[in-house]
């Protein structure tokens, strides 16, 4: 198992352990993020399953399972979308799926967007990932 793998497989672990100490009133909330997620704003392009057109919006937070993603277009939950993430001079794509949406009438307690679940990510994308919430993370401290 490479290193990568190892550590995505760990972390997935520990997210279920902990995800079985929640209450289930808790877990059942629409709110409620399997994990925590880390303010930053990356460029992505999105193209959702059955369109031929590229949105192109800014995050507002990333995790190792998920994107929330500033955009005034609400989706329905469930829809497919391909994601593709740039940070600096670097980009991954990943496939994920809308698990939210925050409409702009709702926007005056919330900042519009989608929240969107990650379905398949390769070993480049996790690196990816997981490269830029450790620098990110680093810059927090």
């Amino acid at each position: 198992m490479s290193k990568h793998r190892k550590k995505w497989h760990d972390l997935v672990n520990k997210m279920i352990e902990e995800d079985a100490a929640i209450p289930d009133e808790v877990r059942e909330s629409p709110s409620r993020r399997m994990q925590p997620r880390v303010p930053i704003s990356l460029r992505v392009e999105m193209k959702f399953d059955g369109s031929e057109d590229i949105v192109s919006n800014k995050s507002l937070d990333l995790s190792p399972t998920g994107v929330f993603i500033r955009t005034p277009e609400a989706r329905a939950a469930g829809t497919p979308v391909r994601l593709r993430l740039s940070f600096r001079t670097r980009k991954t794509v990943v496939e994920g799926v809308v698990k939210h949406s925050v409409s702009v009438k709702d926007s005056a307690t919330d900042i519009p967007g989608i929240g969107v679940e990650f379905t398949e990510v390769s070993e480049e994308a996790r690196a990816f990932i997981e490269e830029v919430l450790g620098k990110h993370s680093q810059v927090l401290r």
